[in-house]
């Protein structure tokens, strides 16, 4: 298994993934592929966001109310 290095700002983002509701370990991985990181799905549109397989409305709404509401 190889050992990944991540800065603390892609840590931090990359945590903060995993506690918005609805969003999984696998929608996860999905997001971080289709951005580049864990930091740039931060900056994703809604019309970007619709684009990652298997994300729907819900999943994109729960991702706008944790950054407003947190």
């Amino acid at each position: 298994m190889t050992k990944v290095e991540l800065s603390d700002d892609e840590l931090f983002y990359a945590i903060a993934l995993t506690k918005i509701s609805g969003i999984g370990p696998v929608l996860t991985k999905r997001l971080i592929e289709f951005a580049g990181s864990a930091t740039n799905v931060f900056s994703l549109s809604s019309k970007e966001l619709i684009q990652v397989p298997k994300i729907n409305e819900n999943s994109i709404r729960n991702y706008w109310r944790s950054l407003f509401l947190n």
